[in-house]
């Protein structure tokens, strides 16, 4: 005898659970499929908008190091900022630097250090009074 006893002898019976089942399994179908589709879709758009996020941030980066390098070339063609530099003159190249660093402040520039080849930071526009230290014993 079946669970559902006599009640499924009539081809009615039958073709109605017929019917459900297919709809059920068509549903179950439709939304495994719709699920992986809002997946596919949900993954894009947050690999699309971490794309233009990099976009912008490696733009910005690079207009600033533009920025920077124009800066750093007009100040290394000043002579007088040559001059003392190589002369290791602390004051002369704070002096030289003092008008201009508001300026470069404003365009988030404001981070200048003079140091040589031994990494010895001859001057920092930025903190004026910090003494000499190398750029290796900052653990840069």
């Amino acid at each position: 005898m079946s669970i559902f006893g006599n009640s499924l002898r009539s081809i009615g019976a039958k073709l109605t659970i017929a019917m459900l089942g297919i709809s059920l399994g068509s549903a179950a179908v439709v939304g495994a499929v719709s699920y992986r589709a809002q997946t596919s879709a949900s993954d894009a758009a947050i690999g699309e908008s971490l794309l233009t996020r990099y976009n912008v941030v490696s733009e910005a980066m690079a207009e600033q190091g533009q920025r920077a390098m124009a800066t750093a070339i007009a100040i290394a063609n000043d002579d007088r900022v040559a001059e003392a530099f190589g002369r290791g003159d602390r004051a002369e190249l704070l002096a030289r630097m003092a008008p201009i660093v508001p300026a470069l402040k404003k365009l988030d520039l404001g981070l200048i250090s003079f140091q040589g080849a031994d990494g010895r930071n001859v001057a920092r526009s930025h903190t004026p009074t910090s003494s000499a230290t190398t750029y290796w014993a900052a653990g840069r």
